[in-house]
């Protein structure tokens, strides 16, 4: 056994180091997510976490600098919560996005697929450069995204589709907590008032 190492030197701080970025880099990748998101309530709390624990490793990185492995330790740290900030980021799914879905095929089953899921679409008709195209907008949830993939490649493994981030949405067809929203619904009814 090794008499006079340093564990707490040259292994415990590295991986207290490792870990802390780990934590605060994760933190900001949701922190900037939902600033993004227009979400305004976790923000700060997420910043104030964020920098605490950054001051934490910070301070110790310049205690310790002539232990290059707490530089090593702080480098990697960030690499791998920006990996885990990503993964934790998909895992949330916050928001809603834009699925665009551009088909010279007739959609109309594809529709069928998103009513039956709950989702609102509008079918816009449209000349593109090899002919007629069907070009197909839904707002949906970032939770139920994998399943709408599913269906569009079902549909048509050949489809062109794009996903927008959307900051903000107003009205329309969206689920509320298990059931649907329909805002025409809503309007119809208090017309006929």
């Amino acid at each position: 056994m090794m008499t006079g190492f340093d564990w707490f030197g040259w292994v415990v701080l590295p991986l207290l180091i490792f870990t802390a970025r780990i934590i605060d880099v994760s933190i900001a990748t949701i922190r900037i997510m939902f600033i993004s998101k227009g979400i305004k309530s976790w923000t700060a709390i997420l910043a104030f976490i964020e920098i605490l624990i950054w001051l934490l490793a910070m301070t110790q990185i310049m205690k310790n600098l002539s232990n290059p492995v707490c530089y090593i330790a702080y480098a990697s740290g960030f690499a791998m919560g920006t990996y885990f900030g990503i993964i934790l980021e998909e895992k949330l799914a916050v928001g809603k996005v834009l699925v665009q879905v551009i088909s010279p095929l007739d959609v109309s089953p594809l529709i069928k697929c998103f009513e039956a899921e709950d989702i609102g679409v509008t079918r816009v008709m449209a000349e593109g450069t090899k002919g007629g195209v069907q070009i197909l907008y839904s707002v949906v949830d970032r939770k139920s995204l994998s399943k709408v993939k599913q269906n569009i490649v079902k549909f048509d493994p050949k489809a062109f589709y794009l996903i927008h981030e959307i900051k903000y949405s107003n009205k329309g067809v969206f689920k509320n907590k298990g059931k649907i929203k329909n805002i025409h619904r809503a309007n119809q009814l208090r017309n006929s008032k």
